[in-house]
């Protein structure tokens, strides 16, 4: 047998493949039924190592899912180890909405963020492994408007006024898909008690009607008007109903209660609600058969149920 270069004592057990050199157990290392010098076996431990390290940070520290909501509309989806609202930014390990990881991570800084979404999964469906326990808030109920016009409700633990960066949300519905909400203050149009959006919202309404007033256009139908341009269409499709039973004739409120109908099947798409957009596709059919934007989300919705039956849908295909 040949001995080994630097030991006279110890025979050689292989050559590295990438320089040839021989060497006995001390001076070559197997990998992958393949031997390496010290010197080209050095990069290979260091990812074997990093790799090691990752996967026991994994079982160490539980990542957070977040939603990150941009200001300019843009939804992003992803983990983070540890988030400190206190810096500029964050760095989020990005997912696709199934929760698949993408092997991207992407920086995001919270001057360009609406709000971030604390999410027990992120497709809304809860398991086993995602199942949160609810802690009953303790801090103050308030009212959050942002300044595209979305409205939450929920508990702040914190006093919230203009020089806030951000605050975080506590959704007043215990069973929200949201644990908890990080808001961008300057994402915020504003924030109130109860009481005062209350409020804000009667003189807001009052002078609504006032301004819109027009022959033909009935009390309720104004109240539509406004709760449809707010997006609340639950609220708007309220109202119209009770317009119809002034004039049960009119086709501009059935056009109305239509297409709140359809845009409350958009939003089911969105939180991927499939079996309810359908519903609400079907109503639209129903009502107005020659819609052709109904039918052709209907007819897209029944082919994926119909596929996907057993597995995640995505609201990509869908939209």
């Amino acid at each position: 047998m040949m001995k080994c270069p630097n030991h006279s004592r110890e025979e050689v057990v292989g050559y590295c493949v990438v320089c040839g050199a021989l060497g006995c157990v001390n001076c070559v290392k197997e990998y992958q039924s393949s031997w390496y010098c010290n010197k080209h076996y050095q990069p290979i431990q260091e990812q074997l190592d990093r790799k090691k390290e990752i996967e026991q940070s994994k079982r160490r520290v539980e990542r957070q899912r977040l939603v990150v909501r941009t200001r300019e509309g843009k939804t992003f989806y992803g983990s983070c180890l540890a988030l400190n609202p206190l810096s500029t930014g964050f760095s989020l390990e990005m997912a696709e909405s199934t929760g698949e990881p993408t092997g991207k991570t992407n920086r995001f800084n919270f001057n360009d963020l609406k709000a971030v979404f604390y999410v027990k999964s992120f497709d809304g469906k809860e398991s086993k492994d995602t199942q949160v326990g609810h802690t009953p808030p303790a801090g103050a109920p308030m009212i959050v408007e942002f300044a595209d016009g979305e409205i939450m409700q929920g508990y702040v633990m914190q006093r919230v006024n203009a020089d806030t960066p951000r605050f975080h949300l506590i959704p007043k519905e215990s069973n929200s898909n949201n644990i908890s909400i990080l808001v961008e203050t300057a994402a915020v149009a504003g924030v109130y008690t109860p009481e005062e959006y209350k409020d804000k919202h009667r003189r807001e309404i009052e002078a609504y009607i006032e301004s819109h007033k027009q022959p033909g256009h009935s009390k309720e139908e104004l109240l539509g008007n406004y709760h449809f341009e707010r997006h609340d269409y639950s609220r708007a499709i309220k109202h119209y109903r009770e317009g119809l039973k002034e004039t049960p004739e009119s086709p501009r409120l059935r056009k109305k209660i239509i297409s709140s109908q359809y845009n409350i099947g958009m939003r089911h798409i969105k939180a991927h609600q499939y079996d309810q957009a359908l519903k609400c596709m079907e109503w639209v059919l129903n009502a107005d058969p020659e819609n052709e934007h109904a039918r052709h989300k209907a007819k897209k919705l029944r082919a994926h149920l119909a596929h996907n039956s057993k597995h995640e849908i995505s609201a990509m295909d869908v939209e």
